[in-house]
């Protein structure tokens, strides 16, 4: 089982050794981070990640259009004489593209919101992809015994995407109560539906709206399950995460003993 970091900063490099593989947030074609590296940084960079032997994978997860999608052809091939392991995506147009250039068996189908049922994991895996991830809503035992068949990601840790749009929404509701100055450049905010009491995070940038768990999803005390039933890939994203947190997963990880004890911030919704 290959456990995966995130790595939307450079510090991070050499901070996120204990885990086997790097996720490259790239801020120009993926767009569900708050930070990012640039794709230029990223080119420069996989070398030495590389001779920390660790796999790397680039995060390309965003909805693109046909200039993105031909900007991104080149982009690829620029990586793959760098020799990545593989890429992350969820715009189907990625899927054609990567067929197209031959390297379909790198693709790791990453849709935070969709592949609800085993049957749409297995019908996408059986395109050729590398993996795919599970969305939040496909039930344990589900994933348990697809992985039995078929090469099966899961998000380990990190707060979850339930919506996204290409759509402003934050800049649209400044302009209609005339809130001027406001969302500007947005970083991460609050909201609350009016039925509940919970508030999940929101943020904008020039590729849409985001709108996030108001918890961590922490499926840490399965990670023993997950290995023994081969499930291939669990991602651990620190997106918005507080420093000291995630600073309390990697010592867990590096030395596990009992459970994992969750903090008010974090829920196992396998539970």
């Amino acid at each position: 089982m290959e456990k995966i970091v995130t790595i939307d900063s450079l510090s991070k490099i050499d901070s996120y050794t204990i885990f086997d593989s790097y996720l490259l947030v790239d801020k120009h074609f993926s767009s569900f981070h708050l930070k990012g590296l640039c794709s230029k940084t990223i080119i420069r960079y996989i070398n030495k990640i590389k001779s920390l032997n660790k796999k790397v994978y680039i995060l390309i997860d965003r909805i693109m259009f046909n200039d993105d999608l031909e900007e991104l052809k080149v982009y690829l091939y620029k990586l793959e004489e760098k020799e990545v392991d593989g890429y992350f995506f969820s715009d189907l147009g990625v899927l054609s593209l990567l067929k197209e250039m031959e390297i379909l068996d790198k693709g790791i189908y990453y849709s935070q919101t969709q592949i609800v049922s085993s049957l749409e994991l297995q019908s996408y895996f059986n395109l050729g992809l590398k993996c795919v991830f599970a969305s939040k809503d496909l039930p344990l035992e589900s994933i348990i015994n697809i992985s039995k068949e078929c090469k099966v990601g899961v998000d380990i840790f990190g707060y979850r995407n339930l919506f996204y749009s290409r759509r402003l929404l934050l800049s649209s509701y400044k302009d209609e109560f005339n809130l001027n100055g406001k969302f500007k450049d947005s970083g991460k905010y609050l909201i609350r539906e009016q039925k509940r009491e919970s508030k999940s995070i929101i943020f904008e940038n020039d590729y849409g709206t985001y709108v996030f768990t108001s918890y961590i999803d922490n499926h840490i005390n399965h990670l023993s399950k997950f290995d023994q039933n081969f499930v291939s890939m669990v991602l651990f994203d620190d997106n918005f995460v507080k420093e000291e947190l995630f600073e309390k997963v990697i010592k867990y990880i590096s030395s596990p003993k009992g459970l994992y004890l969750l903090s008010e911030s974090e829920a196992d919704t396998y539970e």
